[in-house]
Parts: structure tokens; C-alpha cells; sequence
């Protein structure tokens, strides 16, 4: 019997096949695969897709639970007691009840109720110079008053701001000392900084007296400018 035999193109042939066979099997086995959801893995699924929305309804709720709060807070007597007291209530919660005239329990709405402390109720027009509120026992309850400085003084505090200044022979520091103006301590230093501003403006390195007269005339200038009314008399 004969045997029948291939032609080297139908081995090379044959040979390529089961080599793209091998590879398509190897390449299937290192292939990703997503995990297989079962059954109840879809119901946790969806519990936890309601959960969340349980969450937001919940939220939701609060929110509007603590608007309506707002609204019949309006008509509570603690609530009109505290508008009388104070100008501009800042609401950080809900007031529940007031414990004494310096303590009260506030509610946030959405967490735990709060034991506060009532500092004061001042109006933000009321905090004047001198305005009774403001001299209360157990806050500024005394006044001190610090005169001005006298001759000695005002000199000590010229030399003290001017020692790092070059100025020139003509500055006599004894003629501003004993000018008609009431100086103090932040006056001199407001003439100081200001005499040598203007040396700087016209590019000189040394501070003459002109430039202080200028300078004390301007800071007096402003000084009655801007001063409150009423602050001083």
C-alpha cells in the first residue's frame, strides 16, 4: 500500500495553526475576568443603592424639620426676649430654654443640646467712647488716664526715634519739644517717621529742621481730621 505523504507547505501550514492555537488558550488563561455577582451579592447591592438614599431623605428631612423650627421659632417668647436685648441676633442654633439670667441650653438641630453661657447682649450702636456698657463690672471697669509727657519726656522720645537719623546742625529738637501743640509719645513718632518720608521724597540723605515743621503741621493736620467727635471732650 502507498502511503500518502504532505507537501512541506501543508506541515509549515499545520504547524502555524497549532501555534495560534497555544497562544489564543494561553492568552485566555491570562486574561482578566470579572468576578461572577451572584445572587445575593446583587441584593447587597441594592440595599446599599436604598441606603444611600435612605440617607439623603433623611438629610433632606432635617433640613426642612429645622427651617419649620426657624419659622415657629419666630413666634417663641425666648426668641423675643433675646431680640429686645441684642440689635442683630447671629443664630448658631435653636434656644430652648434659658437655665438663669447667664446660662441657657441651645439646640443645633441636627446634634446634641448645649449647656452656653450668656456673655452679654450689647448693640454694636451702643459700643461708644465712654457708653456705660462698655464700664461694667467684669469688663473695662476701670479708666485710666496717662497725661502727656512733660518737656523732659518729649525730648527722651525725639532722641529715641531720631537716633538712627542723619540730621542736620539746624534741627533743634528743644524748639519742637516746646511748641504750643499737645505732643504725645505717638505723635512724636508719627513727626519723626514723617519728617524723614519727606527727606526720602525729594532723594536727601539727611533730615532738616523744615522738614519736621512740615511733617508736625501735617500729623496735626490729619490728628483733627480724623479724630470721632466727642472722643476727647
Amino acid at each position: 500500500m502507498g502511503q500518502n505523504y504532505s507537501s512541506p507547505n501543508d506541515i509549515e501550514d499545520s504547524a502555524t495553526i497549532n501555534l495560534k492555537r497555544r497562544k489564543r488558550v494561553k492568552d485566555n488563561k491570562n486574561a482578566f475576568k470579572p468576578p461572577t455577582v451572584y445572587a445575593h451579592c446583587k441584593c447587597k447591592l441594592k440595599l446599599l443603592k436604598l441606603a444611600k438614599q435612605l440617607d439623603f431623605l433623611n438629610l433632606e428631612n432635617d433640613l426642612l424639620s429645622l427651617a419649620e423650627g426657624d419659622k415657629q421659632g419666630e413666634n417663641n417668647p425666648y426668641k423675643q426676649v433675646m431680640d429686645q436685648l441684642r440689635g442683630n441676633p447671629v443664630f448658631v442654633g435653636t434656644l430652648e430654654e434659658f437655665v438663669d439670667d447667664n446660662h441657657a441650653i441651645v439646640s443645633t438641630g441636627l446634634g446634641p443640646e448645649y449647656y452656653v453661657s450668656i456673655m452679654s447682649f450689647v448693640d454694636k450702636d451702643m459700643l461708644e467712647p465712654g457708653y456705660s456698657a462698655l464700664i461694667r463690672p467684669g469688663r473695662i471697669d476701670r479708666k485710666i488716664e496717662f497725661g502727656l509727657p512733660d518737656a523732659a519726656t518729649k525730648k527722651k522720645i525725639f532722641q529715641i526715634h531720631t537716633s538712627k537719623m542723619t540730621l542736620e546742625k539746624n534741627v533743634d529738637i528743644d524748639q519742637l519739644v516746646t511748641s504750643k501743640e499737645d505732643l504725645n509719645g505717638a505723635d512724636i513718632k508719627a513727626i519723626c517717621t514723617e519728617a524723614g518720608m519727606i527727606a526720602l521724597r525729594e532723594r536727601r540723605r539727611y533730615v532738616g529742621m523744615d522738614d519736621f515743621v512740615k511733617a508736625r503741621e501735617k500729623v496735626f493736620y490729619n490728628k483733627q481730621n480724623t479724630l470721632p467727635a466727642g472722643l476727647y471732650s
